[in-house]
């Protein structure tokens, strides 16, 4: 892929805009695409792996492209009655962030959009989870010229 690459384009937006959070991405590698950072040790992180890209011609130069990230938050394990509601605050920034109008801008974006593709989970199963889990969709609706 070149920088010039619509959906490297994007993938860099999304990623650079997550790394702003700094309250919970202090460091730049806990936004990734490799879930193998996990052993780096941080207690929060935001993978992206790249999804689908239905597109749609707008007119006879452009495209809209509906580019998903596949994108896992993970989060360190206390206990339940701590990390339940820390991970719904965090859960909670990443959408607030990401539903700011422009926040991925100067690269044709018109709209993003973000949603849960499955419950909480933990990475292993039982009352001692390492970390909580949680798989999501970022779609990133891009103008695209031929």
């Amino acid at each position: 892929m070149t920088d010039t690459d619509p959906y490297l384009q994007c993938v860099t937006a999304l990623m650079t805009a997550v790394r702003t959070l700094t309250t919970y991405f202090p460091k730049d590698y806990q936004v990734s695409f490799n879930h193998n950072d996990v052993n780096k040790g941080a207690d929060n992180w935001f993978f992206c792996t790249p999804g689908a890209f239905p597109n749609t011609r707008l007119d006879g130069r452009q495209k809209i492209y509906q580019w998903q990230t596949d994108c896992d938050i993970y989060m360190r394990y206390a206990t339940e009655e701590e990390s339940i509601p820390k991970f719904i605050e965090l859960r909670g920034a990443i959408v607030s962030l990401l539903h700011r109008p422009r926040v991925l801008k100067n690269i044709g974006v018109i709209r993003v959009s973000v949603a849960t593709t499955n419950k909480l989970q933990q990475d292993i199963s039982g009352p001692n989870p390492n970390f909580l889990i949680q798989a999501m969709v970022v779609t990133i609706e891009q103008i695209v010229s031929d």
